[in-house]
Parts: structure tokens; sequence; C-alpha cells
């Protein structure tokens, strides 16, 4: 893989995916990095077991992390080109 002009060894992980892991790490201290649009808990009864959920809460927004992004852009080119990196 070549990263901004410079070689990067089949044995070692791009600085950038490293800086966008930890930064992955600190979002999800706050917020959920895969939200469910699925329904949540409205009622819950232990005996017997029953279960009511509340309409489904899609806001239709979908969830963005700049911040993640910016850091895997260089990876993935600034078109929005998703590219799946694995370590060899």
């Amino acid at each position: 893989m070549v990263v901004e002009c410079y070689s990067v060894p089949d044995n070692e992980i791009p600085w950038q995916l490293k800086e966008a892991q930890c930064q992955a790490t600190g979002e999800a201290l706050d917020t959920d990095l895969m939200p469910n649009s699925s329904a949540a808990v409205k009622r819950e009864k232990v005996d017997v077991l029953e279960v009511e959920y509340q309409d489904s809460v899609d806001s239709g927004v979908p969830v963005s992390f700049p911040k993640i992004d910016s850091k895997l852009e260089i990876l993935m080119g600034s078109s929005g080109l998703r590219v799946r990196v694995v370590r060899g």
C-alpha cells in the first residue's frame, strides 16, 4: 500500500488507521457507533415476561463521524470511495 507517496509494508498498519481507531474508541464513549433504528422498550414486565415497544425511532438522518472520516480519507480517497482495508 502506498500512502502519501510512502510505501507501507504489508506487515504494518498505517498510522492513519490507528488514529481513526483511537478516535472511534473516543466517540464510542459518548455515541453509539452503530445505532439501531428499531423501537425502544416502552414497558417491561418481569413476571410472565411481557415487553412493550415504542414506535420506531428512525430519524432518517444517517450517522456520520467526520473526525474519523477525516483520518481515513487519505486511505479511502476524498471521492468517498470505500475500500476494504485488511491486515495481511
